[in-house]
């Protein structure tokens, strides 16, 4: 019965070509915008589960209020993690980070910047998962002039050669490469590719330090920390937690400069979409996700729609033949399961050209960098998610052909076979329906377009309180270079086609630093202001246009 169903189908796939045509590419093309969503989504959703404890790693957010400015900073002091773990027993580790900066690293003759460098402890590849590849990670970092290095870090310098024992230069000190590890994941929401030891900053072991240094040193906001926690931990209770250690570290000072400070924690796997920290790396956006899944599935649903009102439309060339049937003694339900046989052919032939559209749209246009991620559809980690796609588009298939299957099939031999207006009227009637729902999805969905192009349109024509047009940033490194800029500011002033120099932080560019302190008011009064900081040579308002 099933080979006699596939051949009927592919009987009426090679009699109307052209009908057959516009199926397959409708659904297609479809299926092939809705993978390229679920990879990005795939993507999106599973940042940071590459680590085996993601469901026990939290991220320890400082939420500062000064006086009433109050704001939420993703890093923290640097003794916080390490005396939590001594003060509470329901943290079992903690891990910290801090950054270095642009840094050049030097290896004979070989120099790179690099901006993905940063301070870890000893114990990072115990807390978060790294694929090694070379080295023992139990002791890679405990040396403070050890530096752990990813496989593309590795290759830059070394090639092929073995990089363990190896030296590499900053401008300030020489490493010796103790690891390697294999580059971490796209989706990862804090991405390095060196590690240095957290034993080369000189901060001091909290075993070390007095009372009164401790709690001196719990204004420095300057490293990333994160606590492994028990498994099914109840983050309410890490309340009691905050509160303790801000009684016995930081009250003290804090109602001096009138501040206090409260820790919260963040889940690992929720921060690239779910936080709203400041001074982080760049995040993805919740909202966007859920955009997306509702653009797919309206995709599925106009495509699946558009074979509907094509298969009834048929409705005259296919009733003679239901007719025809049903005298020669054929059932309702053997008719069902030949007109959805026809539609799961349809869909499953345009499977692997909606594969290759999709392929093609990732490879040959912009659209990884619109995405800012790098997606395929053949890498290896796709694998997987691949082999959903041709259930999903069976599903498609039997959703696309119930309706004309239920309609065609209902039929009876004397109003097939005679063509009943009645009939036609119901499948007229049924498609313009379809179509109604079908164009109303599509209007909503470029009024949506033209809406979110209308925000973009303004975010560009926003005035900035700067002027960014004939601009040029250079950015210049090394501390020699950096002595000289007076210097090279009056040589490029000799330029007549330059018309101005500055040098600084670029609003929305360059880092800024959070810090607080006493303000005058104009009664005279002092108060206690959060102020981000940005440094400025000289004209750097006039040349800037603010």
């Amino acid at each position: 019965m099933f080979t006699s169903y596939l051949l009927s189908a592919v009987r009426n796939l090679r009699r109307d070509k052209y009908y057959a045509l516009i199926n397959i590419s409708g659904l297609a093309i479809a299926m092939g915008c809705c993978l390229i969503i679920g990879l990005y989504l795939r993507s999106e959703l599973s940042y940071d589960r590459h680590n085996t404890q993601h469901e026990r790693l939290y991220r320890v957010v400082n939420l500062l209020n000064n006086n009433g400015f109050v704001e939420d900073f993703s890093r923290i002091p640097p003794l916080v993690g390490p005396l939590m773990v001594r003060d509470f027993s329901e943290v079992e580790d903690s891990v910290r980070f801090q950054g270095l900066g642009s840094t050049a690293v030097r290896h004979d003759n070989i120099n790179f910047y690099w901006d993905s460098i940063v301070f870890a402890d000893p114990n990072v590849f115990d807390v978060f998962t790294h694929e090694i590849i070379a080295g023992n990670p139990d002791t890679a970092l405990i040396d403070p002039g050890s530096i752990a290095i990813s496989e593309s870090f590795a290759r830059s310098y070394f090639a092929e050669e073995d990089p363990i024992g190896q030296f590499l230069s900053t401008d300030s000190a020489d490493y010796q490469v103790s690891l390697v590890f294999a580059d971490l994941p796209e989706n990862t929401h804090f991405k390095y590719d060196a590690l240095l030891s957290f034993n080369r900053l000189g901060i001091s072991s909290i075993y070390d330090l007095s009372a009164q240094q401790i709690e001196n040193a719990m204004w420095n906001t300057s490293t990333w920390t994160y606590l492994l926690l028990p498994a099914e931990y109840d983050v309410a209770d890490f309340d009691a937690v905050s509160d303790s250690f801000w009684n016995r570290y930081m009250a003290e000072q804090g109602s001096q400069f009138n501040a206090s400070h409260r820790y919260y924690l963040e889940p690992l796997a929720d921060i690239h979409l779910h936080s709203t920290t400041l001074a982080d790396m760049p995040r993805g956006n919740k909202y966007f996700v859920y955009a997306l899944i509702v653009v797919g599935l309206f995709l599925l649903v106009i495509a699946s729609i558009n074979y509907m009102n094509l298969a009834t439309a048929r409705y005259a060339k296919r009733a003679r033949e239901v007719g025809l049937r049903k005298v020669l003694g054929s059932q309702r339900a053997h008719l069902v399961q030949q007109f959805l046989g026809e539609s799961l052919v349809y869909a499953i032939l345009a499977v692997p050209i909606a594969i290759l559209l999709a392929e093609a749209v990732l490879a040959f246009t912009p659209m990884t960098s619109l995405l800012d991620t790098n997606i395929s559809v053949f890498d290896s980690s796709s694998v997987a998610f691949l082999s959903l796609v041709p259930a999903a588009a069976l599903l498609l298939g039997l959703l696309s052909g119930i309706y004309p299957a239920w309609f065609l099939s209902a039929l009876t031999p004397l109003q097939a076979i005679s063509g009943s207006k009645q009939d036609g009227k119901r499948s007229t009637l049924g498609r313009h329906l379809l179509v109604l729902l079908q164009f109303t999805i599509s209007v909503g969905v470029i009024a949506s377009a033209l809406l979110m192009h209308s925000q973009m349109q303004y975010l560009y024509q926003k005035p900035l309180g700067f002027n960014k047009e004939n601009k040029i940033i250079v950015r210049l490194r090394g501390a020699d270079t950096i002595e000289q800029l007076p210097a090279l500011r009056n040589t490029l002033l000799q330029n007549p086609q330059v018309l101005g120099v500055t040098y600084g932080s670029i609003p929305g560019i360059g880092q800024a630093g959070i810090n607080a302190g006493p303000v005058e008011n104009n009664d005279g009064s002092t108060e206690s202001r959060v102020f981000n900081i940005y440094r400025a040579g000289e004209d750097y308002l006039d040349v800037m246009g603010m």
